[in-house]
């Protein structure tokens, strides 16, 4: 099962993300993520990839959100199977409300004159983010075209 998001133009625009982490998501499956350039279809071939498992921590339950900027083409969610799973693929049914909880937002603001409705999100999130940025789990926004 996978996702990709597809910036239309990461010279004009960039793409964030903020992800609500459900607890116990990784007894059952793994999220992968990865930003990439581009994908050639011939050759099954990913340019630029890069993964984005160290800066979302998924896996990490100390926090419940995680948040992302991307200046690449394509954002991946990816599910796998954890380690010494031998009958792939299992189906995980959350039995708990907080493990049904999981969302992604994504959110593509313009690198110059971006909207205001834009970045009144992007700055809730930002705050977001820094609230509950530390040494071990730093935001994961970087910089934005707003004036928060």
């Amino acid at each position: 099962c996978s996702w990709i998001i597809q910036n239309p133009d990461p010279r004009r625009y960039t793409l964030y993300m903020k992800i609500l982490k459900p607890t116990g998501i990784c007894d059952h499956q793994h999220i992968r993520t990865y930003q990439f350039d581009s994908f050639l279809e011939s050759t099954r071939t990913y340019l630029g990839m890069e993964s984005f498992d160290d800066v979302l921590k998924l896996c990490d339950g100390s926090t419940r959100y995680a948040f992302l900027q991307s200046n690449k083409q394509f954002l991946q969610m990816k599910q796998t199977a954890p380690p010494g799973v031998e009958s792939w693929p299992v189906r995980w049914k959350p039995t708990k409300a907080q493990e049904r909880d999981f969302s992604v937002e994504y959110l593509v603001v313009g690198n110059r004159n971006p909207s205001k409705a834009a970045c009144q999100m992007l700055c809730k999130w930002l705050d977001a983010c820094l609230a509950i940025s530390s040494s071990s789990h730093p935001c994961g926004i970087m910089q934005t075209p707003c004036s928060c």
